[in-house]
């Protein structure tokens, strides 16, 4: 009889401390979720094809939770091209050609915009196929 006490009252004690560190362990997931941000990592080529420019895009970060704008601008920024929104999974590929490039002679810029977080169109991918 005090075996089987024994062997109860431990498995309730090792039940009670398991409830307690899965407990624990979903309050760290809940929180990471919440703090976490996933980060924009891009592999971009760009080249000019017959006048055209071309964008060819690998994403090497994990897959995006909304959509992106994907905005060609003219150099200066002010007129907007061509506007497109996507969602990349992971290691996705994309190819974006913009036929008109030829006609600005300054040179087109492609702009990624994440929906996820708020940062400022200072870095884009500039090219010049004239």
């Amino acid at each position: 009889m005090t075996t089987f006490r024994r062997t109860t009252l431990a498995a309730l004690v090792l039940m009670s401390a398991a409830f307690v560190g899965a407990q624990t362990s979903a309050q760290a997931a809940d929180e990471l979720a919440q703090v976490r941000v996933p980060r924009l990592d891009m592999l971009i080529d760009a080249r000019c094809e017959g006048g055209a420019a071309v964008f060819r895009m690998k994403n090497r970060g994990d897959m995006w939770p909304k959509t992106a704008a994907l905005m060609i601008v003219t150099h200066d920024g002010e007129t907007l091209l061509a506007k497109r929104e996507m969602r990349f999974a992971v290691n996705q590929t994309a190819t974006v050609k913009f036929l008109k490039a030829a006609k600005y002679p300054a040179g087109v810029t492609l702009y990624i915009k994440p929906r996820w977080e708020d940062r400022g169109y200072g870095s884009g991918i500039r090219l010049r196929c004239s």
